[in-house]
């Protein structure tokens, strides 16, 4: 399927609350995304940067950088709770109690999220680039 994820699963054993993380594993998308926004990093910077072997290693480096600062920083702010292996509610300890693969589900928020702060940045400089 084209959007699929890594789901996994804890529960506080005191408070039966549980937690769910999912992370995006969508080959495609990603791709389809990181290679657009070489390209939009290529159009931005190619009045700064001169020789193209530059210009597109820099336009790599920043598109897949982008691609995993965004993301860190979404699990960061989404599982916080998993990190920290604490219940918000009550303090106590958290289990793993399962987790797979999911294929076929819609796209969540948070990916939704990273694929537009890879596509809108570039674009976004891009504005404020004097030429």
């Amino acid at each position: 399927m084209l959007f699929s994820r890594i789901a996994q699963c804890y529960q506080c054993p005191e408070c039966k609350k549980k937690y769910t993380n999912e992370i995006p594993t969508s080959f495609f998308p990603i791709l389809l995304v990181v290679g657009a926004g070489v390209v939009l990093w290529m159009r931005t910077l190619e009045a700064i940067i001169a020789p193209l072997w530059l210009l597109s290693l820099v336009s790599f480096i920043g598109s897949v950088g982008l691609f995993a600062l965004t993301f860190s920083l979404i699990q960061f702010v989404t599982a916080r709770a998993i990190r920290n292996g604490v219940c918000r509610d009550c303090g106590g300890s958290l289990e793993g109690v399962g987790g797979g693969i999911v294929d076929g589900a819609p796209p969540t928020c948070s990916e939704l999220f990273l694929y537009g702060v890879m596509i809108g940045l570039p674009l976004l400089v891009g504005l404020f680039t004097v030429v």
